[in-house]
């Protein structure tokens, strides 16, 4: 059985899954002359979401259901964003976390 990136390297899914939708969220919101909030409650009101819910998404990134719906919403409004930058890969991770030990070094 192959692991996910989620499974594998959990915590650093995590953080960079939530680094990543909040990125998306600050781009939309640049993108709509918006203030940040705002923005995000009118992505919530996009994807049929409630607030509460959706705020821990900042913290721990986007369920996988909902990774295309938001990729979609930022196509619509011509906003370049990978699906990796929302759900990080093993690859992505591996690298990211190579360049922090090599950081630290």
């Amino acid at each position: 059985m192959r692991l996910t990136a989620s499974q594998k390297y959990p915590e650093k899914y995590q953080e960079l899954a939530g680094l990543g939708f909040r990125q998306a969220v600050k781009l939309y919101a640049s993108t709509l002359g918006k203030e940040q909030d705002e923005a995000f409650k009118m992505l919530c009101i996009r994807l049929k979401r409630a607030e509460e819910q959706m705020r821990q998404y900042l913290r721990k990134g986007l369920p996988d259901n909902l990774v295309d719906s938001v990729l979609e919403v930022l196509k619509q409004h011509r906003i370049p964003f990978g699906k990796h930058q929302l759900k990080p890969t093993i690859a992505v991770i591996e690298i990211t976390i190579a360049g922090e030990k090599r950081n630290k070094s």
